[in-house]
């Protein structure tokens, strides 16, 4: 993220004391509006979702985003004046650490809501597969197959999604290998359900029910 080079760039000029601190003003500048831009997508995001935990996770990173971003800014200001400024050096510090920090909480609210989504379509095929047990003709499986196939395509679609944004090689592995035995037990499912439905067929054809 351009955002996230840019406020390591601006740290990056305070690291060393004593050192007179270039105009920074067009880096924070641009920080400035990148952060608008991310709180901006945020606030739209938590107008329209329906997910209560991520409408109360987002809005105190909003503001621990804009308070350091308003904290750099003043701290650039000051350097314009005064680039051996202390209390600007503090400023631009806690500022960049306060942008980097926001922005990672912005993102793991995001991100984790975005796990939440995945539970959910999982816990509407789990639902669903219990349908399974009350399918007594062969009409009623094509049904349930049907209604089933639109879950389970999306859930596959959504965890190719996350697998690709995971960074730890074991937590992709573990989601495929889920993912890979899932679409394996459909299949025995829908066997299993064909089995009984001809079963209860046979049953009731020889006068037991």
């Amino acid at each position: 993220m351009v955002m996230v080079v840019m406020v390591v760039i601006v740290h990056e000029e305070v690291e060393v004391d004593g050192k007179a601190i270039p105009d920074l003003t067009a880096p924070v500048l641009a920080v400035q509006a990148a952060v608008g831009n991310l709180v901006k997508v945020g606030k739209e995001t938590v107008r329209t979702t329906e997910d209560p935990i991520l409408r109360q996770d987002m809005p105190p990173a909003f503001s621990k985003v804009e308070s350091a971003c308003s904290t750099l800014v003043q701290a650039a200001s000051m350097l314009v004046g005064d680039p051996y400024s202390v209390a600007a050096r503090d400023f631009l510090i806690d500022g960049s650490r306060g942008i980097l920090s926001g922005t990672s909480d912005l993102l793991l609210a995001f991100d984790e809501a975005e796990v939440r989504k995945i539970v959910r379509v999982c816990r509407g095929i789990l639902e669903y597969l219990s349908v399974s047990e009350v399918v007594d003709s062969m009409e009623d499986l094509v049904t349930y197959t049907r209604n089933l196939h639109p879950g389970m395509t999306r859930l596959a679609k959504m965890v190719d999604e996350r697998q690709r944004e995971l960074t730890h090689q074991g937590h992709r592995s573990l989601l495929l290998r889920a993912m890979a035995s899932l679409r394996g037990l459909v299949p025995v499912l829908i066997s299993g359900t064909v089995r009984g439905v001809e079963w209860r067929g046979g049953r009731w054809g020889d006068g037991w029910g």
